[in-house]
């Protein structure tokens, strides 16, 4: 009687989760922006549910027939590829056209203009990984991205740029904009830009990446100069060396900070030298670093966050910590089903002699 008991409890349970975290017959739990909602009739709405039956509140029940079928990258993609070639006029500061090409212009909108913000990168054909600083304080519908953009006074480069309205604004729900913790946030594009040349998705690090031992990269449009009246109408470039958690905090104690600031661990610090250093209109770009099993490949380390006026020796600057947050990226790319084959490096047997290293080291200790 007991066990008859347990089986028809264990069964109701069964049927009330299932009806708690699923969709309806013939439909689907997807990204919102995999349903074709025009004139709604990709949308499902009962209005006798309470809550959203999708595990993620990114995702929407949507009729099978009116899911968005997305195509799956091209195999010879290869994310975080460097175009490298010479002729840019000499000034060691200044990128040549798509030599970055995961790099990406946000704007904001208003009624009459358009204005320049931040910096960001692509991850997808339609998803940009950003500073939550730059876009959470916006208006979503006011928000834009542009791709393939080089000098921002013309449109004469050898590709057109791209430009893409966001349809959704992810923050990181423990982002403090008072101490800036947790500085990151994803943008999902209306549509989906066109990969090319000059057009391509950076890599996310995995699991067990080399620390840098070479020198990694900024590239944005903000001031030289803290005091410069206006950002750059050119991409630029900068090349800093990645200072470790307990230097840069003991830096950061010389200045007004004291000794008495403590460096969150959602930080990543880099820079420190003599007119070299991120300023003011870079924030949201990426800070990226070379794949040492990848030549001319790179991933992204940081997201440009906050520093103590620009260029100063000594003093580093810090930068949103993306291997601290990774899982919480991973948590938002997979409740938007986006296709890690965009993002991610190809595991080679360098990597993999790498993870065995490591976990031996971890068995040793």
């Amino acid at each position: 009687m007991i066990k008859l008991f347990c089986s028809t409890l264990c069964w109701l349970l069964f049927i009330n989760a299932d009806a708690q975290n699923s969709c309806p017959l013939g439909s689907s739990c997807v990204p919102r922006w995999k349903c074709n909602i025009n004139h709604g009739e990709g949308i499902l709405s009962d209005r006798s549910a309470l809550s959203n039956p999708c595990p993620h509140d990114l995702q929407m029940c949507c009729w099978n027939s009116s899911i968005i079928e997305v195509m799956s990258p091209d195999a010879n993609l290869k994310c975080g590829l460097r175009n490298i070639k010479d002729g840019n006029g000499g000034d060691e500061k200044l990128t040549n056209f798509a030599e970055f090409p995961w790099v990406v212009a946000i704007f904001v909108s208003n009624d009459t203009d358009k204005m320049y913000i931040g910096g960001g990168s692509i991850l997808t054909p339609n998803m940009v990984l950003t500073a939550a600083h730059i876009v959470c304080s916006q208006q979503t519908e006011d928000l834009s991205v542009r791709a393939g953009e080089w000098d921002t006074r013309t449109e004469s480069e050898p590709y057109s740029h791209q430009e893409r309205d966001v349809v959704e604004r992810i923050c990181h729900e423990h982002y403090n904009k008072v101490n800036f913790f947790n500085d990151i946030a994803v943008l999902l594009l209306r549509s989906e830009l066109s990969l090319n040349h000059h057009i391509m998705p950076i890599c996310l690090p995995r699991k067990y990446e080399y620390p840098n031992t070479e020198r990694c990269f900024v590239a944005g449009w903000g001031k030289d100069k803290f005091t410069d009246s206006a950002t750059s109408n050119v991409l630029r470039k900068v090349d800093l060396p990645i200072i470790d958690h307990t230097t840069c905090e003991r830096q950061l104690w010389k200045t007004h900070l004291t000794r008495y600031f403590r460096l969150n661990q959602s930080f990543v610090c880099a820079g420190g030298e003599k007119e070299k250093d991120t300023c003011t209109g870079d924030g949201g770009s990426a800070l990226f670093c070379p794949l040492v099993d990848h030549p001319g490949q790179y991933y992204q380390l940081g997201i440009v966050s906050w520093g103590l006026d620009c260029n100063y020796e000594g003093v580093p600057a810090a930068y949103a910590n993306v291997p601290h947050l990774l899982s919480w990226v991973h948590t938002i790319l997979h409740a938007l089903h986006a296709k890690t084959d965009y993002y991610t490096p190809i595991f080679n047997i360098d990597y993999y002699n790498r993870e065995e290293a490591f976990r031996n080291k971890l068995t040793l200790n």
